[in-house]
């Protein structure tokens, strides 16, 4: 039998993937395949790289860190295996990938990007729940597993008299592609599980708009403003502990689609503006225990231009004020927390 007439839909526990993009894999000039994937897919990946391997008859290898997203694609290992890197879970981003050489835009040329959609959830009962919110205007977001399931989730709404204004993807760092239907709609619902990805897109409005978080994993349709609220009541109170701040350490993405030097150059400048002692830190990876690791006077607080989101949620109680980029520059321009934007 061919290697390639593996090379099909393959289902691992609710998640199907398309293989026959990887047929003529094993005639590239790769050495072998490095497959990654998002924290809740990792555990099937040692089962996708047996079909994987007898697919292209390459050997694979399996990325054990989780990547969070395209921005954070483990380009550095592949090319030390002389890999090609399939990234597993995510389909879009919009952002530009930054090297020596410059930066580009679009999925470098040693990656492929293979979905992972889930086969499960009830449309039927997403949009009960839907109807029970008294939703008659909505735009529609999604993660890349559930384009299947949104656009069932359409259908069913449709039927019901729910006019659907968009269907858009979501990620947890860009919000740009919503902005258009704000003031338009009843409310924005994402297609996610649990409220990560709800939960930017609030604080992407400042809490000004409805969202409603679908989560076919649980079949359960929730009003998430109570969390947003909750939320912006501590970014706003990290944004007032800054204003008292005489010096700020900038960290700098070490990864291709973290790394954003524009933004890092206009931050520096505000802050220097503003009279503050500057400091740029580097790190592909950022911990409590990385910061704890600075003498305790080295910065007073610190914004992280890589990832917004760790800001949010990793460093949301660091006992400094850590700050997205969006939020640190509001202080940085007004002297004060005069509103709100996210994440940039």
């Amino acid at each position: 039998m061919s290697p390639h007439t593996l090379c099909g839909d393959l289902v691992l526990d609710g998640y199907r993937f398309n293989l026959a993009q990887l047929k003529a894999l094993g005639g590239g000039g790769w050495s072998s395949i490095l497959l990654e994937a998002p924290q809740g897919l990792v555990r099937l990946l040692p089962r996708l790289a047996e079909t994987v391997s007898e697919c292209t008859g390459l050997p694979v290898h399996v990325r054990l860190e989780p990547s969070y997203g395209l921005c954070s694609l483990s380009l550095d290992a592949a090319s030390r295996l002389n890999a090609l890197l399939v990234h597993v879970g995510h389909t879009f981003y919009p952002y530009p990938f930054c090297g020596a050489r410059g930066c580009m835009y679009g999925v470098p040329g040693n990656v492929v990007v293979l979905p992972a959609e889930y086969t499960g959830g009830d449309a039927r009962q997403l949009a009960d729940g839907v109807e029970d919110l008294g939703l008659g205007r909505v735009v529609l977001g999604f993660t890349a597993q559930h384009r299947r399931l949104v656009d069932e989730l359409r259908s069913e709404l449709v039927s019901r008299g729910v006019a659907v204004a968009g269907v858009e993807p979501v990620l947890g760092c860009y919000f740009e592609n919503l902005r258009r239907y704000r003031g338009s709609v009843d409310g924005f619902l994402v297609v996610a599980g649990g409220v990560f990805h709800g939960l930017g897109v609030g604080l992407a409005f400042s809490g000004e708009e409805r969202v409603i978080v679908a989560d076919p994993y649980t079949g359960s349709v929730k009003d998430i403003g109570d969390v947003i609220r909750s939320t912006l009541m501590k970014r706003f109170w990290v944004m007032r502990r800054f204003m008292d701040s005489r010096s700020l350490g900038i960290i700098v993405g070490g990864l291709p689609g973290q790394h954003r030097p524009g933004l890092v150059s206009a931050l520096e400048k505000l802050a220097l503006r503003r009279g503050l002692r500057v400091g740029l830190l580097y790190a592909e990876r950022l911990t409590k225990e990385y910061l704890d690791n600075l003498d305790p006077g080295s910065f007073d607080a610190y914004v992280v231009t890589s990832c917004p989101r760790l800001a949010v949620e990793d460093l949301g109680d660091y006992w400094k004020p850590v700050l997205a980029p969006g939020e640190a520059r509001i202080v940085l321009l007004h002297g004060r927390p005069t509103g709100y934007s996210f994440p940039w």
